[in-house]
C-alpha cells in the first residue's frame, strides 16, 4: 500500500523537509520511506542550505560555513612536533586573502559559496558544532553575567539572545584563528600581514 505521504505533490513533501528543525531530523524522517529518501538526496545542496537556514538562521550557517572551511583547508599549516614549521608568509597571506574574499563577506554574516555545494555531511557537521558552541554560550554568557564571587543579594541574571548571538560569534571566530594561524612566525615582532587580513573582516 502507497504510503499517503507519496500522494502529496512533490512541493508539500519538500515543504515538510525543510520544515524539520534539524537536518539530522530530516534525514531520519526520510530513511522511513524510499521516495522521500530519493527526493531528499535528488534535492542536494539546495535542500541541506534550506533546513540548515530555517533552524539556524542565515547568518549563522554563514559563519559556521566559515568555520568548516577553516577547519578543511588543505592550505593551512599543520603543526608537527618533529618538523620546524617552514611558512611562506607571502603564500599564506594569498590562501588568507582568497579565504576571507570567499567566506567572510559581511563580518562573516552573508554567504558567498554556492549553496548546492553543501553535502550531508557538512550539513550535519555544522548542525553538530553549532549545537556545542550554543552550549559553550550559553555557559561563558552566564558565568560572566553572573560571577561566582560578589558581593550582596545574588541575582540571577540569565543572557539575551543577543548576548548570546554575540558570544557564539566570538567563539567562531576565535576557533577559526586557533585553526588557520597555528604556526610560529620567524620574527613575533613583525606584524602578522595574514592575521591582520583575516582580523580586518570582522572590524566595524
Amino acid at each position: 500500500m502507497k504510503s499517503p505521504i507519496l500522494m502529496l505533490p512533490r512541493e508539500i513533501i519538500w515543504h515538510i523537509m525543510t520544515s524539520c528543525h534539524s537536518l539530522e531530523t530530516a534525514f531520519n524522517m526520510v530513511k522511513t520511506c524510499k521516495q522521500m529518501r530519493y527526493d531528499f538526496m535528488s534535492g542536494g545542496g539546495l535542500l541541506i542550505y534550506a533546513i540548515l537556514s530555517r533552524s539556524l538562521g542565515p547568518s549563522r550557517v554563514a559563519i559556521a560555513t566559515a568555520r568548516h572551511a577553516a577547519v578543511h583547508a588543505a592550505w593551512k599549516h599543520r603543526p608537527d612536533p618533529d618538523l620546524r614549521p617552514q611558512h611562506n608568509a607571502g603564500q599564506y597571506l594569498h590562501h588568507t586573502m582568497a579565504f576571507c574574499s570567499k567566506y567572510l563577506s559581511r563580518q562573516g554574516t552573508e554567504l558567498r559559496v554556492p549553496k548546492a555545494s553543501f553535502t550531508l555531511a557538512m550539513g550535519l557537521y555544522i548542525e553538530h558544532i553549532d549545537a556545542i558552541i550554543i552550549n559553550m554560550s550559553k555557559n561563558l554568557a552566564w558565568r560572566i553575567l553572573n560571577p561566582i564571587f560578589q558581593e550582596g543579594p545574588v541575582y540571577i541574571i540569565n543572557p539575551s539572545p543577543i548576548e548570546l548571538e554575540k558570544m557564539s560569534k566570538a567563539i567562531y571566530i576565535l576557533d577559526m584563528v586557533l585553526h588557520l594561524f597555528s604556526y610560529k612566525r620567524n620574527n613575533p615582532y613583525y606584524p602578522d600581514e595574514s592575521f591582520n587580513t583575516f582580523w580586518s573582516c570582522f572590524a566595524p
